[in-house]
């Protein structure tokens, strides 16, 4: 049987992301953490912007990796999932995400829920028994047929496979290939962005043959209700928390406020999983599909950063030598749509100096100098006049492409709107000249000033969602609110209080050598 879903397009005010849930065989890299901060950049602005948001993230934990991964250290799975979900955790904290819920597979109340669905799906007639044979790939918990192999191996990774056979169960995943080819034809955007709707497209037709759910060869995963001697396959198990994370099948009230979800946010090697095979799945439950975008890698020495082969970049030790907000500053403007990009340190060290140090950083530490040295930290008349118009028009455009490229998920796209208008500001203030009117001509000093004051308030506001603790300084510094943004009070012009008193403080950041 399927369950009646009442369906979120009457809640048009939420907005459901979601990270993958990350693997607990080894520590995080540079590329989960973009996943990651890249969630709650989207997070931030949806919040912003006066959605109900919920922003769940969390860990795989089951699985013949994670099995063998422990029983190479000398523990069992479940202290190895321990000891690894409290480092997971450690590097959110330390990264400032604001996830709403961090779920894990080994929860009680996820491992029921499996086993439920696992039983609506048997009772519908959706798995059988059968004898599965393919070769696996361990590291990547995904298993291939011949034809897919890549020289004999892994076709993802390009690592050893076995050769496997035994008798499991199947999910019969081929009965809705034409109904999920249907619906992706009449909605392209569920899939993020175009070049990954149409690599799905591209593989429909051969990519849905009857899945295998279940394994008998370990048994560190949830049991099948309907036969205790074999385990459910950790990528069935781990795909479902989108669901069971919000209560379904037996907690309906946070589901349907939520679902579907509006972005599963993942890299686009588990693009596949994330799309036939969970769409599959959610098809046989009658439920709603949801949106998927899948980003390019972070690339090191000339390939994908990968646990297993140990070229990573250990975010805790960038963020300890540049700090949080620069790196997701700058991880956030690197990595273009859908493509992969080169990690380079010479790159982050570049980045933070010219756009937040010689753009913003310096823009905002110049004018409190002036306006402290001109006019004693205290507004005199505000008089605008062409250029001031000029200046309100470019923040205008600034905005309208902020919004439309978050919208889109383009964050990085967003983040140089930010910048460029910031660049537009500092060639106000070389057109005006502040510092030639300051003896003479108060009133336009102060009209200069101000206007540069609110364009860069408003450039904080549009930062917020990136980096919200540099923003709250500059903020606070303003007489603003420093939390809680939200767009529709603060994303204006005119919100500058000209009869308060301000005081110059110490740079943002400084320059890195």
């Amino acid at each position: 049987m399927s369950i009646p879903i009442r369906g979120s397009e009457l809640f048009v005010d939420k907005f459901y992301i979601t990270t993958p849930l990350y693997y607990v065989n080894a520590k995080l890299h540079v590329g989960h953490t973009y996943t990651t901060v890249f969630s709650d950049a989207l997070a931030r602005y949806y919040k912003a912007c006066g959605k109900k948001v919920f922003f769940l993230t969390g860990s795989d934990e089951h699985g013949q990796k994670i099995f063998d991964a422990a029983q190479k250290q000398g523990k069992t799975p479940k202290a190895l999932a321990d000891e690894n979900v409290s480092y997971f955790v450690e590097l959110w904290k330390r990264m400032e995400i604001g996830y709403d819920k961090f779920i894990r597979t080994t929860d009680t109340d996820h491992e029921e829920r499996v086993k439920k669905i696992l039983g609506i799906l048997w009772e519908k007639g959706d798995i059988y028994k059968g004898r599965y044979e393919a070769f696996q790939c361990v590291p990547c918990e995904s298993f291939w047929n011949e034809g897919e192999l890549k020289d004999g191996k892994c076709p993802q990774c390009g690592g050893p496979v076995k050769h496997v056979s035994e008798e499991n169960y199947f999910f019969r995943m081929s009965k809705y290939k034409d109904i999920i080819k249907e619906k992706l034809i009449k909605n392209p955007l569920l899939i993020k962005p175009e070049i990954r709707y149409n690599e799905i497209m591209g593989k429909i037709d051969g990519a849905m043959d009857d899945k295998s759910i279940s394994r008998s060869d370990f048994d560190w995963g949830i049991p099948l209700p309907f036969d205790e001697k074999q385990v459910t396959y950790v990528w069935f198990d781990a795909i479902l928390n989108y669901i069971t994370a919000l209560g379904y099948p037996d907690d309906m009230d946070m589901f349907n406020r939520f679902w579907p979800a509006d972005a599963h946010v993942i890299a686009k090697d588990i693009l596949w999983f994330h799309t036939l095979f969970w769409y599959s799945i959610l098809e046989a439950l009658g439920v709603e599909l949801p949106a998927v975008y899948a980003h390019g890698y972070w690339l090191f020495k000339g390939g994908k950063m990968s646990k297993r082969t140990g070229s990573v970049i250990d975010p805790f030790e960038l963020s300890d030598k540049y700090g949080v907000e620069p790196l997701k500053y700058f991880l956030l403007s690197e990595l273009p749509e859908g493509a992969d990009t080169d990690y380079s340190e010479d790159r982050l060290v570049e980045k933070f100096n010219n756009d937040l140090v010689n753009t913003f950083s310096n823009s905002l530490h110049r004018t409190m100098t002036m306006f402290e040295k001109y006019l004693g930290g205290k507004f005199a008349a505000v008089a605008p006049g062409e250029h001031e118009e000029k200046l309100k028009n470019s923040f205008a455009q600034a905005s309208a492409a902020y919004r439309k490229h978050f919208r889109e998920f383009r964050i990085n796209m967003a983040l140089k709107d930010i910048m460029d208008f910031v660049r537009a500001i500092n060639g106000y203030i070389q057109d005006t000249e502040p510092f030639k009117s300051a003896d003479n001509d108060k009133a336009r000093t102060s009209t200069i000033i101000y206007h540069v004051l609110e364009s860069l308030r408003n450039a904080a506001v549009m930062l917020y969602p990136v980096m919200p603790g540099t923003a709250g300084i500059v903020l606070k510094n303003l007489n603003r609110p420093p939390e809680g943004i939200e767009f529709e009070q603060e994303l204006k012009w005119g919100l500058l209080d000209t009869a308060a008193a301000y005081k110059k403080n110490e740079p943002i950041f400084m320059r890195l050598k």
